[in-house]
């Protein structure tokens, strides 16, 4: 199954290209910047451990919200609910 939602992804970017407009990635980055500045400034020597925060925050938020999105479609349908969310992402991802 996960096969099939990357070549479909894969597929999508090499038909589709990139989005004009709100990109998925872009959003991540300037939210990625938001938290950089709140999280990261001040004394250099907690720079480190608040930068691991950070990026867990991040990452752990993108990939909750994957899955959240993943079970919504899945209930939807039940079969191709995790495919269609993989592909997307994919898509995104490339």
């Amino acid at each position: 199954m996960s096969a099939v939602g990357l070549l479909a992804g894969f597929g999508a970017d090499a038909l589709l290209g990139d989005p004009r407009r709100g990109h998925p990635v872009a959003g991540f980055g300037a939210v990625a910047a938001r938290v950089e500045r709140g999280l990261i400034g001040g004394p250099a020597a907690d720079a480190h451990r608040r930068g691991a925060g950070a990026v867990a925050l991040l990452v752990g938020g993108a990939a909750a919200g994957a899955e959240l999105a993943a079970r919504a479609a899945e209930r939807r349908r039940p079969r191709e609910g995790r495919i269609v969310v993989l592909t997307v992402l994919t898509w995104f991802a490339l």
